[in-house]
């Protein structure tokens, strides 16, 4: 039986042949990111978490939104966002000045901005 001809990688720019979709060098990309990134609960995420984040929203002054990025904010505050990422600093990561209150949408925002390294200007603030 024949061998499946070669064709061009699908990665654009790739000029490489290939005998898939990609050639070796981009075979992997896509799934770089997700091999190296550790579990929620190895980053701290446990139950203890879970416990002082409802005890932390239930108190009055955590109850609304404070970061306020996305014109979809819920304005209700929904977790707990970390002022600068502790990226595996134990102390940052628990240190309550670190903390302030955030609704899901502001604070997946914050953190695609982060990633991508994006400083776009947040829309207005919401009528308190």
């Amino acid at each position: 039986m024949p061998n499946k001809p070669l064709r061009p990688c699908s990665k654009p720019g790739c000029a490489k042949l290939a005998k898939n979709k990609y050639c070796e060098t981009h075979t992997s990309t896509g799934k770089d990111y997700d091999r190296h990134k550790q579990s929620s609960h190895e980053r701290g995420y446990t139950k203890r978490w879970a416990k002082y984040r409802a005890t932390y929203l239930a108190k009055p002054e955590h109850q609304l939104c404070a970061l306020r990025l996305s014109s979809r904010c819920a304005i209700k505050s929904e977790c707990i966002d970390h002022i600068k990422p502790p990226c595996g600093n134990h102390k940052l990561f628990w240190d309550p000045k670190n903390h302030q209150p955030a609704c899901i949408s502001c604070n997946s925002t914050k953190g695609q901005r982060t990633i991508h390294g994006t400083r776009a200007a947040p829309p207005p603030p919401h009528e308190r």
